[in-house]
């Protein structure tokens, strides 16, 4: 459907990456809550596989490349706000970059805030630094900053219509 000032109205239609990102997630999501809630399965894996300062400096690595595709297997809302965020701003970044530039920024901007999360815990004092960093972290959520962030900026002279206004 076509506006009066000549813009498409309608839903954005995300492409392969965000299609792929957004599954990942989501089945991931589902192994954890299916596993951790009605499985039995132990919470050790789950945390095995988040953000951890001391276990990264100590050589576990591989978290900081796992933490940002877990999210919280007790509630939806978590997964929702990162699938929901990457359809509306992913879809139109993936079109503007490319596939494989929008998953080197996801990429990039997890990883990246995580990393400045590890370094303001080190450098913070103990007292601060637990009231702003848990033991364990994940989630893309902080990469959702990074994107809103991104398409701010590739996007800033588009008209954006709340509610149609």
């Amino acid at each position: 459907m076509q506006g009066s000032d000549g813009m498409q109205l309608g839903l954005p239609r995300p492409g392969k990456p965000v299609i792929g990102l957004m599954l990942a997630l989501a089945a991931i999501w589902l192994m954890f809550a299916v596993g951790l809630n009605w499985g039995g399965a132990s919470s050790s894996v789950f945390l095995l596989l988040t953000g951890d300062t001391r276990a990264i400096i100590h050589g576990e690595v591989w978290r900081l490349f796992t933490a940002p595709l877990l999210h919280a297997p007790d509630s939806i809302g978590h997964l929702l706000t990162a699938i929901i965020g990457l359809y509306f701003l992913g879809t139109s970044l993936e079109e503007a970059w490319g596939g494989a530039r929008f998953l080197r920024g996801v990429a990039l901007a997890s990883i990246g805030s995580y990393l400045l999360q590890m370094l303001a815990e080190l450098v913070l004092p103990g007292s601060v630094s637990a009231r702003l960093v848990g033991q364990y972290w994940f989630g893309l959520l902080p990469a959702m900053d990074a994107i809103a962030i991104a398409w701010a900026l590739t996007f800033r002279k588009q008209v954006i219509r709340l509610f149609m206004l």
